[in-house]
């Protein structure tokens, strides 16, 4: 490893050594460094489905809220979160599973913050490595963003989901259009989100560029109560046939999922 320069940790705004392969030294590849430090890339910890967790959303059943108590679906040994367990009454497993990337603690909690809620666009760089390597698993999908509300957008100036794939030379496409009210999913109560009806309205999307494709891949940041992301994945089924068949797949990833609401 050789010492290249500095740089200026985007969490901390501490200056840190940035290492230089050999590699990346005598590659042709376009030379990419981690946008934090050491000790603030070591405090966004990989989510592993393991331990108590919600068999649908993998929320962490530790029994110290009423909602995080596990709850076992009858006849079966599925034991989920209180959402997912009312939800799995309704909905079939495959609309409300749901894969995070990381763990919603503290670090990423400032991480979105800063992100989505104060409109720091740089702080998207922090994800562009994760989510090369996710999308590095599924390829084979079509990517899928969820469209945002008119007041939402002239408010930010940007998607904050799509400008994550953006940066990481992800392709995705938006086939939805809102039709829901105005006001945040942050800014609701639990109840508020768990009673949400028909948020969007499918658009379309070309047949062709089913080809060569296992199924849909709907693409988040937040997972909360996951009443938002079954409505897309119901408003997809309505759509394809070939889904609700088993021809072709359907599955929604998100960069975390919220453990302290609800």
């Amino acid at each position: 490893m050789q010492k290249f320069n500095q740089g200026v940790c985007l969490m901390c705004q501490k200056n840190y050594e940035r290492d230089l392969t050999w590699q990346q030294l005598f590659s042709w590849e376009v030379i990419e460094f981690e946008p934090l430090c050491g000790d603030c890339f070591k405090k966004f910890v990989p989510y592993r489905f393991q331990g108590e967790r919600c068999r649908a959303c993998g929320r962490k059943l530790d029994g110290s809220t009423q909602y995080q108590s596990s709850h076992r679906l009858k006849d079966t040994d599925e034991y989920y979160c209180l959402d997912c367990y009312r939800w799995r009454k309704i909905y079939p497993l495959k609309l409300i599973n749901n894969q995070a990337v990381f763990d919603y603690n503290d670090s990423f909690k400032e991480w979105i913050t800063r992100y989505k809620y104060d409109g720091d666009c740089r702080m998207a760089s922090v994800m562009k490595q994760a989510l090369k390597k996710a999308y590095k698993q599924y390829a084979n999908y079509i990517w899928l963003v969820l469209t945002s509300s008119e007041s939402s957008l002239k408010e930010r100036l940007f998607h904050p989901t799509a400008y994550l794939l953006e940066i990481a030379d992800i392709p995705y496409c938006c086939p939805f259009r809102y039709i829901g009210n105005e006001m945040r999913q942050a800014a609701k109560s639990r109840k508020d989100r768990l009673a949400l009806t028909r948020p969007y309205a499918w658009i379309n999307i070309e047949e062709e560029r089913l080809k060569g494709k296992k199924g849909f891949l709907i693409f988040d940041d937040v997972y909360t109560t996951g009443a938002t992301m079954i409505q897309a994945k119901l408003e997809i089924t309505q759509n394809f046939e070939a889904i609700s068949k088993g021809k072709i797949d359907l599955k929604s990833i998100t960069l975390a999922r919220n453990q302290l609401i609800g």
